[in-house]
């Protein structure tokens, strides 16, 4: 549902527009959107809709109003359903929304937001975002409702965000140098509005910077004639300036020179490691990459174990110079569902989720307005999910996002190029018939089996023989050479032309499934048992987790199992980069099919999955508490089986509404905001809580509290708010056992709260802390409980007591060495520095934030940290680090998924190491900061 007020108001529900049926329900709802998320008294909408001519019985007619407005908004509420969006409150009414439901709210978001992006340097990403703003402009407000008195008041307001969103357009133009685009459009704006010297100053400047300094000139004239003959006023101090800069060709004026180019840093190239070379794919290797350079979409088509997920990443790693926000590598195998497809993509570029927009929008957003290439891989059973995500994120042609895309059919997207990927070629000319590209490779991977090999031409009749044998697909012929392990060279060949005789030339896929069966009779009991069993763990996964899926096997026989797997080219196995640097292993998706067949065959399948959803269980329940020893380590352990854990809420949430998901997501939440994956994280607290409400109250209560926070920490506030009323309200049944779990949530939610300050809500919090904290007696859910109340005390006004008391608490919780502690009373006196410009001992204390907030095991979602620092050395006069980190700040803040700036005073500082910086040099700080992680941020003196 959607409620479309900028312009005649309508209500689109399931895509289709749907008129509000009668003047007095329009005008009911009007004064509900008006006041979003606010109650609205009875007598008001009476007012609004009869005046002076309501009477008692009205008012039964004005609930009859509602209930069909319900039946509107809520079309799929059940009838015992409490309604969710038009609700009572207090004898009056309340529309619960946020920009995802009503367009004026996303019309603000998306403005604040091209602000942000013209402030942060970036003029085309800017363009972009505020012309997407205007896009939801169809007309008056309200339409005809909006000549009323009770709706004028926000009709001006939105005309003139309007106003201000197209000036933030025009000034991203001026700086992007297409100012012929903007003086067409000022044109207009300025017959609209001839009184507007903010437009008058834009226009000089584009004359200007176009090379016309004397039309410049004459427009300053001709407004100071329009001002006094009219107004009877001179030309306001801004307009003066700008034509006295003018005159003395201010070379200021000149703009943004020409940036040099961007030095790609390795942290924006995100491949899988490969640690054999690429073989016989040098054509394809060069195609491809060139179809990159004049193509948006090029997807990759062939047959299963055909090499297109080998040749995408080489492809990527080739182009990356090419793309300086980045190369993603996005692996959709283990996407069961197609509604995760979005999620999946989102997640793993760290994508910012906006209040305003749906994940696809801001996936969207984000291709438009960056030079970055997303490989998607493996989109065979969900074609349709990312066709529909190409069309969105292309969609516009206007983006500068790439896609390169793998999959056995092609997208049917109209910008798609296509790129058929053929076996190899078995020989390499007429004259020989023994050096194509497929014995090459065959003889390459036979070296590495046996390095002491004599390679004569014995050897290579017989690795031809062998490659027509499996017709030239890559897969099997590393399958082929890995049996070279246990097999003779005889052997081998004999094999595979018998798996030819038997299966017949009926095509690539059961040339393939012979191989893969000639590699399965090969092994052991132990390690096909092990190979079948693995087929539940999609995506990469453990020694751990491959144990627990095995069943009663004993640790050492998985390991040896999983070796010979490797060996025989039926797991691929790497060592994770950081920090663990724990071997992970995977089943390429062709072989796992193979091991998910013979797992049905055994009839095993669901005991394999049970065993793995209890193991993720078990280590979900392994965690410390917030901010011990040992909570680092736990965040690096569901890195390395990520997928796995995934698997199972996958199972549990989405084949199953299991009421024990809940358990398993609540603690789950501060995992998923550190590692900037609040989007995703959210979509399962969501599931998991409805699947336990009425079930499992503590573990209801924890989710509940859990989504909250993720609301709150994308300045959802209002979504928020309705989660933490149920929340609290069942505290008082929590038993004694689950205490401790549920406060460590509210402490959670107590700092995520932070990034939109709502002083009611974090005040209802901190006292349901404090009371949790009291019942359970536990010392350091009190200490938690008391940094809390530093915040609300600074709330309150007390900032200076409460900087001082957060001082005393933070040398405790470092005593007792809790990490989430200490950072958290430390956040006080860091703010209380900014406020009171004191950046030396702002920055003792922003360090030891940021230090307790790495050693807890935040990598990416520092953010506001960042910003502090960022904000000290502005205050210092250090500009040029200071731009370095406002870019950072703004990179973590954005990738957490939550809103940038974080502080209201950082727009007025950034603003003033702007101006103290000449452009060139403001922007490469700010291009050199965009790539810094936390540990450079913490290097700086």
């Amino acid at each position: 549902m959607r409620v479309r007020d900028l312009g005649a108001l309508t209500v689109t529900v399931d895509g289709v527009d749907r008129p509000v049926a009668g003047s007095r329900a329009a005008a009911i709802l009007a004064l509900l959107v008006i006041n979003v998320n606010e109650r609205v008294s009875v007598q008001a909408l009476l007012d609004a809709t009869w005046g002076d001519r309501a009477t008692d019985a009205t008012v039964s007619t004005l609930e009859s109003h509602v209930w069909r407005l319900r039946q509107l908004l809520e079309p799929h509420r059940g009838q015992r359903q409490p309604p969710a969006v038009l609700v009572n409150e207090n004898t009056g009414y309340r529309l619960v929304a946020d920009g995802h439901a009503v367009d004026s709210l996303s019309f603000g978001q998306i403005g604040r937001d091209a602000g942000d992006l013209f402030a942060a340097g970036r003029a085309e990403a800017a363009i972009a975002r505020a012309e997407e703003a205007l896009q939801l402009w169809r007309g008056q407000p309200y339409g005809a409702l909006g000549e009323q008195s009770w709706a004028q008041p926000a009709v001006a307001r939105l005309e003139e965000l309007r106003r201000h969103i197209g000036e933030i357009r025009l000034d991203a133009l001026i700086a992007a140098g297409r100012f012929e685009q903007a003086l067409a459009d000022l044109e207009t704006m300025v017959a609209d509005a001839p009184f507007r010297e903010r437009l008058r100053a834009q226009q000089m400047l584009a004359l200007y910077r176009g090379g016309r300094a004397e039309e410049a000139l004459a427009v300053f004239q001709r407004t100071r004639a329009v001002l006094v003959d009219e107004l009877g006023t001179e030309p306001g101090p801004e307009l003066r300036d700008l034509h006295a800069r003018i005159l003395d060709q201010d070379s200021s004026l000149a703009g943004t020179p020409r940036a040099a180019p961007i030095v790609l840093s390795l942290n924006h190239v995100h491949l899988p490691a490969t640690l054999t070379p690429l073989a016989g794919r040098e054509s394809d290797l060069a195609q491809v990459s060139a179809l990159l350079e004049s193509n948006a979409l090029v997807t990759l088509t062939g047959a299963a174990g055909i090499g297109k997920t080998r040749l995408a990443v080489e492809v990527g790693r080739a182009a990356a110079g090419r793309f300086p926000d980045g190369v993603w590598f996005v692996d959709l195998a283990a996407v069961t569902d197609t509604a995760l497809v979005v999620d999946a993509v989102v997640s793993t570029l760290g994508i910012a989720s906006s209040p305003a927009s749906t994940p696809l929008e801001d996936l969207a957003h984000y291709g438009r307005g960056r030079d970055v290439l997303i490989v998607l891989d493996n989109c065979e059973h969900v074609v349709a999910a990312v066709a529909t995500l190409a069309t969105a994120v292309l969609g516009h042609g206007d983006g500068r996002c790439t896609l390169l895309a793998t999959s056995r059919t092609p997208l049917d997207v109209d910008v798609e190029v296509t790129w058929t990927v053929a076996p190899l070629a078995i020989s390499g000319s007429p004259e020989t018939s023994r050096d194509g590209p497929a014995v090459q490779l065959f003889l390459d991977r036979l070296r590495r089996v046996d390095p002491a090999l004599a390679i004569d031409d014995e050897v290579r009749a017989a690795a031809g023989d062998i490659c027509a044998a499996v017709d030239g697909l890559p897969l099997a012929i590393e399958l082929a050479a890995a049996r070279a392990r246990s097999h003779s060279l005889h052997d081998v060949r004999k094999q595979s032309q018998a798996d030819v005789g038997a299966w017949g030339r009926t095509g690539h896929r059961e040339t393939l499934r012979s191989a893969i069966d000639s590699s399965h009779a090969a092994l052991d009991s132990v390690a096909a048992l092990v190979h079948r069993r693995l087929a539940v763990l999609p995506g990469s996964f453990t020694t751990a987790a491959a144990t627990a899926v095995a069943g009663d096997l004993a640790a050492a026989e998985v390991d040896d199992a999983l070796a010979t797997l490797v060996h025989h080219s039926m797991l691929t196995s790497t060592a994770t980069r950081e920090p663990s640097g724990h071997t992970v292993f995977r089943q390429l998706a062709t072989v796992r099919a193979h091991a998910a067949h013979t797992l049905r065959e055994h009839d095993d399948a669901d005991s394999a999955a049970e065993r793995r959803d209890q193991w993720t269980a078990q280590l979900i329940a392994s965690r410390p508490r917030l901010g011990r020893a040992g909570e680092h380590a736990w965040f690096d352990a569901l890195d390395d089986d990520d997928a796995t854990v995934r698997a199972s809420l996958a199972g549990m949430l989405l084949n199953r509404a299991d009421p024990g998901a809940a358990r398993l997501c609540a603690p789950l939440g501060f995992y998923w905001y550190f590692r900037a994956r609040i989007t995703e994280g959210a979509r399962w607290l969501g599931l998991a809580r409805d699947a336990a409400d009425g079930h499992h109250r503590a573990d209801w209560t924890a989710a509940t509290v859990a989504l909250a926070s993720a609301f709150a920490a994308q300045g959802r506030v209002e979504s928020a708010r309705p989660l933490v009323g149920e929340a609290l309200g069942r505290l008082g049944a929590l038993p004694d056992d689950a205490l401790v779990d549920v406060g460590e949530s509210l402490v959670i939610l107590g700092a995520a709260l932070w990034v939109h300050p709502d002083v009611e809500l974090i005040t209802e919090v901190h006292a349901a802390l404090q009371q949790l904290a009291a019942r359970s007696t536990d010392p350091e859910l009190q200490l938690f409980a008391d940094i809390q109340a530093c915040s609300v005390t600074a709330l309150g006004g007390g900032l200076a007591a409460a900087a001082a008391r957060a001082e005393e608490l933070h040398d405790a919780a470092v005593l007792v060495g809790n990490d989430a502690a200490a950072w958290l009373s430390a956040a006080t006196p860091m703010t209380a520095a900014v406020l009171h410009d004191d950046p030396e001992r702002g920055i003792v204390w922003v360090r030891r934030v940021m230090q307790a907030h790495l050693a807890a095991g935040g990598t990416s979602s520092a953010g506001m940290f960042i910003e502090n620092r960022a904000n000290y050395e502005t205050q210092r006069g250090s500009h040029q680090q200071a731009a370095r980190l406002y870019a950072a700040a703004r990179a973590h803040t954005r990738r957490a998924a939550m809103v940038w700036p974080r502080r209201p005073v950082t727009a007025d500082l950034l603003a003033t190491t702007r101006k103290s910086l000449l452009p060139s040099v403001f922007e490469e700080a700010w291009q050199n900061g965009e790539t810094w992680q936390l540990a450079d941020v913490l290097a700086v003196d």
